[in-house]
């Protein structure tokens, strides 16, 4: 595949409309432990304005993220594998659609 191409589909799934889609999706399979850290990483203070997303699907995209690396930090592979392939999933669907 070119890597125009591959450039524009990866797009697809880490822009921040998608991860906030995919933080929805996930939201009914978090821990309370996990949510927290979510609503933590989205209400954290942004320094910077999103150029090309809307303020809420940003900080939605933040939660998701700060989630993400919180798992990975605190090493839970199994945990972070399973979030992952469901938001991956999620995002396949959203992609096609």
């Amino acid at each position: 595949m070119p890597a125009h191409k591959l450039h524009k589909k990866a797009i697809q799934y880490v822009k921040a409309h998608s991860q906030s889609q995919s933080i929805a999706a996930l939201m009914p399979m978090l821990t309370e432990e996990e949510e927290a850290v979510f609503r933590r990483g989205r209400n954290a203070k942004s320094h910077t304005v999103p150029k090309n997303a809307d303020l809420m699907d940003y900080k939605r995209a933040t939660g998701f993220e700060a989630l993400i690396g919180y798992l990975y930090l605190s090493e839970q592979e199994e945990r972070l594998t399973e979030l992952m392939n469901t938001a991956y999933e999620n995002a396949l669907n959203n992609c096609q659609s």
